[in-house]
């Protein structure tokens, strides 16, 4: 058996077999399916073993996963981030599982630490590039001066004290400019990360 195809093993019981690998009398939108979902297993192995509750529950949660998403391949929206869907996937699936460890009376992390644990994991296999070209666009996004404070204070290593006393502004005015400009950022990073 090659990697390809251990990778993609799916007993015979389930309903909806998987191909192996792609094959060219496939559809093309199966062949990009198949790569897509090929070009995420490292990472996807290293987020499900982040979350999941149990090592004997890892190779479960990939097969589901990996099944949900070639068998609900309609319900991903083009020009997303496949990768993020898949997290997302991988996530519920530990939930799944998370409950059913729950019900057979063993001990798992509570859904909020499991949740801190998939951010930081996402973000952990999310390439620094795509974050950074995330960061460079949302900068744009911002007004001159709110990218002036945050270039004076995280590049430049300004205070915001100093910064202020130049400006002529009131400091708290300065630190109330830069945490909307930081939240700004946030959010418009994490939207250009589910995007990419």
């Amino acid at each position: 058996m090659s990697a390809c195809e251990i990778l993609w093993y799916v007993p015979r019981t389930t309903h909806s077999p998987m191909p192996t690998e792609p094959h060219s009398d496939a559809p093309p939108q199966a062949n990009d399916l198949l790569q897509e979902i090929d070009a995420i297993q490292v990472d996807l192995r290293g987020y499900v073993i982040s979350i999941a509750g149990s090592a004997e529950d890892i190779d479960d949660i990939i097969q589901e996963t990996n099944l949900f998403l070639w068998e609900r391949q309609n319900d991903f929206t083009p020009g997303t981030s496949f990768k993020a869907w898949a997290f997302k996937v991988a996530y519920f699936k530990s939930m799944a599982q998370r409950r059913d460890a729950i019900r057979r009376g063993h001990v798992t992390f509570s859904e909020s630490t499991i949740q801190r644990i998939s951010i930081e994991a996402e973000n952990h296999f999310t390439p620094a590039t795509d974050r950074v070209a995330a960061l460079r666009h949302c900068l744009q996004k911002l007004k001159p001066d709110d990218q002036n404070i945050l270039y004076q204070k995280y590049v430049k290593g300004a205070s915001f004290t100093d910064f202020a006393k130049h400006l002529g502004k009131p400091v708290n005015s300065i630190h109330q400019i830069a945490s909307r400009a930081r939240l700004a950022l946030r959010q418009c990073i994490q939207q250009q990360l589910s995007k990419s």
